[in-house]
């Protein structure tokens, strides 16, 4: 959880890299309020050298001192937070078959233990050979400090190996610096071929200005920075660093094959499956391609249904090539994941649909704009000819069924080409009520196989039973036929012909007569002796679920003054006409 207090953000930040640097900061802690000097520069060159990263500015080093392994293992949230994603980013530049360089920096007042001059003090786990009071645990190569003591100092730092004797020389078994250099988080013995570093920076060079900070920063990087190597744009990453749970991280993934949506049903179990044994026998012949999250993990760009294929195989590690969002516009990774989609396989018209929407909603595209920009690219539309804003609104309609969690057994349907999209998106969708458009589907459309022109004609005289289409199919009478068709003993002209003659008791001929009666009603009280009853009449409008009346009103030269007489007394009626609107 990030904390924040006073305009300063306290949270423990990971980072990804590309490069095989590692830096940690285990105290960035924003005391008094103010930008800790060592966050300053430590994000400086983390920056500039794309390391990976793990920082804490979310506890004081009175609360949980996190240079001292002991500390941090005797705490979940610590192990979980600051020591896991050390060992994460460790493995995966291991796994690339690179050599971890890692920098634990801290600001110390070392004073007392080195010259006035020194900028930084050095501890790369120094000691004496056999002396088991000052053991020798070596966290980095002699050959290698030498040159880059040299050049820090071709950066203008005076720098200086920690005493044996002091708390900054990293030999301590319990020191950062040495579980940087270990086989694994849990390991007792044995090192990798890690190498770390522990640098404690001098309290005249963190006194410095912000911008002289961020310089520092930089010519640290630029010392560092021979000694690494730049990870492959393509390489392994541990399937556990990739997370496609949340939205954002779904931005790019229009598959709508996700295990973790509540429409399981959804999912082409054989198509995965397929893929999953194409993948064990020949291996992956097209990597994924992730994007770096801000929280030391990745996320999806494409190649979604190739992660659940491997996710089924157990596998610990996969391929994929690695970007940053600030490498392209986020038009330009929809223009990305969209084409890596349609290279191997067209999106199905509920992909599509979310294709649209996240497009609409991150882009702040409208349809008519959407249809421009990816109509062609996506196939729909007539060939030849310019993809219409309806054609888009209709795919988006579509997926916001599924978006609702509403009618799964269509949606799912449609992705498995058992129902026509233009019946899902023309005649499906414009119901509003679920309940309705499932059973109108599952009873009528499904087991039937009615024509495009049946299903209209059908759902307009359910319709005419009842507003409800369900409350419809549930009268008896329509059960009854219906029951028939399906066991094919009527044909579906059939059902329409029986359909047409059934009647709702109490219903629309019932409504229509008492409607018609309170009307006369009300016209012969308006209009009185005055008036004829052609002079002044009310008619209901037949637009559906619309409450309207129109007055219509006849005036020759020998009926002006009684009609607007008779007009103004309307307000006198105001109840009767409440009853009328109630009615239509």
């Amino acid at each position: 959880m990030t904390r924040k207090r006073k305009g300063t953000t306290k949270e423990i930040t990971r980072t990804l890299g590309s490069s095989s640097c590692i830096i940690v900061v285990p105290d960035a802690f924003p005391y008094d309020a103010k930008e800790n000097p060592l966050a300053t520069l430590a994000s400086t060159c983390i920056s500039a050298l794309e390391a990976f990263a793990v920082t804490n500015s979310k506890y004081k080093r009175s609360i949980a001192d996190l240079n001292d392994i002991s500390n941090i293992a005797a705490n979940q949230r610590l192990t979980k937070e600051f020591l896991l994603p050390l060992g994460k980013f460790k493995e995966e530049i291991l796994g690339n078959r690179q050599t971890p360089v890692s920098l634990v920096l801290q600001s110390k007042d070392f004073e007392s233990t080195a010259a006035p001059e020194i900028d930084i003090l050095i501890g790369s786990g120094q000691g004496e050979r056999g002396n088991k009071d000052r053991p020798h645990r070596s966290t980095f190569p002699p050959s290698l400090l030498s040159r880059l003591r040299l050049h820090l100092s071709d950066q203008g730092f005076q720098t200086e190996p920690a005493a044996v004797d002091s708390p900054f020389c990293g030999r301590e078994e319990n020191c950062l610096n040495q579980f940087m250099v270990k086989k694994s988080i849990t390991a007792a013995e044995g090192f990798s071929t890690s190498h770390s570093l522990l640098l404690t920076f001098s309290p005249g060079i963190l006194a410095r200005k912000s911008s002289e900070l961020q310089e520092a920063g930089r010519k640290l990087a630029a010392a560092v920075s021979p000694l690494l190597e730049q990870m492959p744009l393509v390489r392994q990453v541990q399937m556990a660093s990739i997370e496609a749970a949340s939205s954002n991280d779904k931005k790019y993934i229009f598959r709508v094959n996700n295990e973790a949506d509540e429409n399981q049903t959804m999912v082409r179990e054989a198509y995965i499956e397929e893929l999953a044994d194409s993948i064990k026998h020949s291996g992956l012949l097209h990597p994924l391609v992730l994007l770096q999250k801000k929280d030391g993990n990745y996320k999806i760009l494409c190649g979604f249904r190739r992660y659940q294929a491997i996710t089924r195989l157990g596998n610990s590690w996969v391929e994929a090539k690695i970007f940053k969002e600030s490498d392209f516009s986020r038009e330009e990774f929809f223009n990305i994941s969209l084409a890596e989609n349609t290279r191997r396989r067209n999106l199905n018209p509920v992909e599509i649909g979310n294709f649209l929407e996240s497009a609409a909603s991150e882009l702040g595209l409208n349809n008519e704009q959407l249809a421009d920009k990816f109509g062609h690219t996506l196939g729909i539309g007539k060939p030849n000819t310019k993809v219409s804003q309806s054609t888009v609104h209709k795919y988006r309609k579509v997926n916001a069924i599924r978006t609702k969690n509403e009618s799964s057994e269509i949606i799912a349907d449609i992705i498995n080409e058992r129902l026509q999209f233009t019946i899902a998106s023309e005649i499906l969708a414009p119901i509003k009520n679920n309940e309705d458009r499932n059973q109108f589907y599952t009873e009528i459309i499904k087991p039937l196989s009615p024509t495009r022109a049946q299903i209209i004609e059908l759902k307009k005289l359910l319709s005419e039973l009842d507003s409800s289409l369900s409350s419809s199919l549930n009268l008896p009478a329509v059960q009854k036929n219906v029951q028939k068709a399906v066991a094919k003993t009527i044909t579906v002209s059939d059902l329409i012909k029986l359909l047409k003659k059934i009647r709702k008791p109490g219903g629309r001929n019932k409504t229509k007569k008492i409607l018609q009666d309170k009307t006369k009603k009300l016209q012969a009280e308006i209009t009185g002796d005055v008036l004829k009853k052609s002079d002044l009449r009310f008619t209901h409008t037949r637009a559906k679920n619309k409450k309207e009346i129109t007055l219509h009103v006849k005036i020759r030269p020998d009926n002006i003054r009684e009609t607007v007489k008779t007009l103004s007394s309307l307000a006198d009626h105001q109840k009767g006409l409440e009853e009328l609107l109630k009615g239509s």
